[in-house]
């Protein structure tokens, strides 16, 4: 398939990535204060960028103005603390307040909501986004609209109600180290047959061939929705597939794509460094595995590097090879890693004032436009940023595979942002009693099914 303009953009725009946050329930907040008397150097072409970026019609009425961001990415909390104290000090009359939610997004907002305290901004995952579209402000007219690629996967029923925060990546994540110990290429496996190859020899040198991460989330939203793709990278053929199963017309047990899925996982099962209790390792073990070489593969996204670097100092010692799913070379699932923007942010109109919603506005535009604002997302949280005008180079390995893949637009839909909000929560159980043992395919697959004919 010819690579698209935007594809081509983002080349340039593949930023570092960070890890998911964990399904722990809790919430801490933090307040970053404002100090009206202080004054700072930084107080020049930064805070100029942000007035520009803001329209005259748009001047906040009453300061001080406070808002607050609900983080539901938690591993970011820190730099999100940071990045509002650095808008703090270009913008002294509005504060900002860093709410971190570590359970499901959508499920913590709707608590905030009927508790009379819904936050400013909200970042939600893209299945959540046509729950809230009648509470959140449109955001069609804002300057960064031409400046990203993904402005469709913005918008619900037409309409632009999110800003689209961080692009990500998922694949097979291989260490370096540990295939050339094996003598294994990753740029060779591009069918089954050469992935359990890969395994075997890796097995042969004492290490194990890959490691699963159990979490729901993993499995439910990242791993199991690559079937959905059905050999195409359109998004259209995505959702052809997904209304097919929820009117029951499309059957996984038949289908070419959905069992050529299964087959994989029973490869990566056979060869699992955990097969003997594989419920019992965690997202950070599983990470901890492949960044230390006691596995070769793990499924898993950018944003799990923060992890590695915390066990691993050789940061170019990884990179991605697509999940395969057959046997055929050409197929393309068996070229390409899904890629796509996974965080949005909404700006609430219900319980925050047009004040608010304006210097929510304002903090939005300083991420895209401010080259502090830049730095806070791609430097110091290690996101990859979707705007055009963001040219920060990445740094860690994982981004720079996910570039590679971009580049040559070998890319599927990030097919979790099609999926209802709760597939994870759902179908991530069924798939943790398959790799586990306790169910079969035939199983799982009238799960699937039974869920998408009664999705809303």
């Amino acid at each position: 398939m010819k690579k698209t303009k935007a594809l081509t953009f983002l080349v340039t725009l593949v930023m570092l990535s960070s890890a998911i946050g964990g399904c722990a329930s809790g919430t801490t907040t933090t307040t970053v204060a404002t100090n009206a008397t202080e004054t700072t150097t930084a107080v020049n072409s930064e805070s100029q960028a942000t007035d520009a970026a803001t329209t005259p019609e748009e001047t906040i009425s009453s300061e001080p103005v406070t808002i607050s961001l609900l983080n539901t990415k938690s591993e970011i909390q820190t730099q999100l603390e940071d990045a509002a104290k650095a808008f703090n000090l270009q913008n002294p009359n509005i504060t900002v307040e860093v709410i971190i939610s570590t359970g499901t997004p959508f499920e913590k907002l709707t608590a905030m909501y009927a508790s009379d305290s819904a936050p400013t901004i909200a970042m939600l995952d893209g299945g959540d986004l046509a729950k809230i579209k009648d509470r959140v402000v449109d955001l069609s007219s804002e300057k960064w609209v031409s400046d990203t690629s993904f402005i469709e996967e913005c918008k619900v029923d037409g309409t632009l109600v999110s800003f689209p925060l961080v692009v990500e990546g998922v694949g097979l994540i291989y260490n370096k180290a540990v295939l050339e110990k094996a003598g294994v290429d990753p740029a060779a496996i591009t069918t089954q047959v050469a992935l359990e190859d890969a395994l075997i020899k890796i097995e042969a040198t004492g290490v194990a061939g890959a490691v699963i991460c159990k979490e729901d989330w993993s499995l439910g939203n990242h791993l199991s929705v690559i079937p959905y793709t059905n050999t195409s990278r359109a998004a259209a053929d995505v959702k052809t597939v997904l209304a097919d199963l929820k009117a029951g017309t499309l059957d996984l047990t038949q289908d070419k794509a959905w069992n050529g899925f299964v087959d994989t996982l029973d490869i990566l099962m056979k060869y699992n460094l955990n097969k003997e209790t594989p419920l019992n390792n965690d997202y950070n073990k599983s990470n901890e595995a492949i960044a230390t070489g006691k596995a070769g593969f793990l499924f898993q996204g950018v944003w799990a590097w923060p992890d590695f670097v915390k066990v691993n100092a050789d940061i170019n010692n990884f990179g991605y090879i697509p999940y395969p799913i057959s046997n055929d070379a050409a197929d393309i699932c068996n070229t390409s890693i899904q890629v796509g923007a996974t965080k949005f942010l909404v700006i609430d109109k219900d319980q925050n004032s047009v004040d608010q919603q304006i210097a929510a506005k304002r903090f939005l535009n300083w991420l895209v436009y401010d080259p502090a604002g830049q730095t806070a997302i791609v430097t110091n949280a290690q996101c990859i940023s979707p705007f055009t005008n963001v040219t920060i180079a990445p740094e860690n390995p994982l981004a720079k595979s996910v570039a590679s893949y971009i580049q040559s637009g070998n890319i599927l839909v990030f097919t979790g942002n099609l999926c209802p909000s709760d597939h994870w929560s759902v179908l991530g159980g069924q798939w943790q009693k398959y790799v586990s043992g306790n169910t079969d395919r035939a199983s799982v697959a009238k799960e699937i099914m039974t869920y998408w004919q009664n999705a809303d």
